[in-house]
């Protein structure tokens, strides 16, 4: 691989004999494996489980923050990935060092790695992620006694099982909140089941308990509580304001005194006749909310891509955390979501004031119209990129 900079002094992976043009700029993002974890061992790429992880890990060891984290021949499964996919350590920490991406790394490991059909890779990561950690060979000598002390059963716990507790254990999750959802449409609900799956305790709110709707959601998400609009919110919930920008004032307007000092993601966007802005930019829609319901706490996030993009982690489509601008006028509150965000998957970024949601909605336009319009595929993220080799 040949690695060049860009004018704004970024790094174009291409491999020899290919236009450096065919690849996106890519850059090295922070991974600090002494603060959280590395991707599971179950998310893919290009069908190979426990590569995202090995990336991560040596991402780390290039940056000097591996921890407790073993890579390569000092850890077993390393080893096997390695084995399978024919190549070594060394000439990809050289690429990783030149700041390539996840989609560079493996069409590198595709030419210069051994040769698999896809049956074949699927047929591999199969059979790691249904190995259990007693039939495991390299764990036997240990695993009966691990298994037994943390409280997990032998008998269903896969080696896949066993290193995501171990990921748990070692960076506690922060503080699940209670997360209250206005509207459970495609956002609302993509978003109600990744943060289900996070371990939050996620509702909706609707006027119509038992309509379709809300059953739809609930067959989806099983998780998801249901309340009724006259009901009254945790003190501790969050409110996702997830409805068509024309029904969110009647929304908010049905829980009254319940939004006062309540923070509320605004996920909304006031699109209108041939993809205009709604508000014919006399200022955007979370500034709008903000005036109307001056008591709460509104921030906007989660507007600036398609419903297709909430349910998942993002880092498993790209790689690599995807941008989540906010903005909001309560710093506090920016800080708050941020760290949803970021729990999420995301990189969250401030772009300001509930003024500067204007120009998020202005953004979601222009995804709406490569995306919807344009052909672009529907998990089309924006990034943050910012030089590897600034001061």
């Amino acid at each position: 691989m040949i690695a060049k900079r860009d004018h704004g002094n970024r790094m174009i992976g291409f491999l020899p004999g290919e236009r450096a043009e065919r690849f996106e700029p890519s850059t090295t993002f922070p991974m600090d494996l002494t603060q959280h974890p590395p991707r599971s061992p179950r998310a893919t790429l290009g069908g190979f489980v426990l590569l995202p992880r090995f990336l991560d890990k040596a991402r780390a060891q290039v940056a000097g923050t591996l921890g407790a984290y073993k890579l390569g021949p000092d850890s077993v499964l390393d080893r096997r990935l390695l084995e399978f996919l024919g190549i070594g350590l060394e000439p990809l920490l050289a690429i990783v060092r030149a700041g390539a991406d996840d989609g560079v790394l493996l069409r590198w490991i595709r030419q210069t790695g051994a040769a698999h059909s896809a049956e074949e890779v699927q047929a591999w990561s199969s059979n790691w992620t249904q190995l259990l950690a007693k039939d495991d060979p390299d764990r036997q000598a240990y695993i009966g006694k691990v298994l037994e002390a943390t409280g997990l059963p032998a008998a269903t716990t896969t080696v896949f099982d066993w290193l995501d507790f171990d990921d748990r254990q070692t960076f506690p999750a922060a503080p699940r909140l209670p997360l209250a959802f206005l509207g459970v449409g495609s956002v609302g609900l993509g978003l109600a089941r990744r943060y289900a799956d996070l371990g939050h305790r996620v509702s909706v709110v609707a006027r119509s308990p038992q309509s379709a709707s809300v059953a739809r959601a609930r067959a989806a998400c099983p998780a998801l509580e249901v309340l009724s609009s006259g009901e009254g919110l945790d003190p501790a919930a969050v409110v996702f304001l997830c409805t068509p920008f024309a029904a969110a004032g009647e929304a908010l307007q049905a829980l009254g005194s319940r939004l006062d000092g309540r923070l509320v993601v605004d996920c909304t966007n006031p699109v209108g006749p041939g993809l205009t802005h709604g508000l014919e930019n006399r200022g955007s829609g979370t500034a709008q909310w903000q005036a109307r319901f001056p008591k709460a706490r509104f921030v906007k996030a989660f507007s600036i891509y398609g419903f297709e993009n909430f349910a998942t982690d993002p880092r498993t489509v790209v790689g690599r955390p995807p941008v989540m601008l906010l903005a909001g006028d309560d710093a506090g509150a920016r800080q708050e979501v941020g760290r949803l965000v970021a729990s999420a998957g995301w990189e969250p970024l401030e772009a300001g004031d509930a003024s500067a949601a204007l120009h998020l909605e202005h953004l979601t336009l222009l995804w709406i119209k490569l995306v919807r319009l344009g052909g672009q595929p529907a998990t089309t993220t924006w990034a943050w990129l910012r030089s590897a080799f600034a001061a």
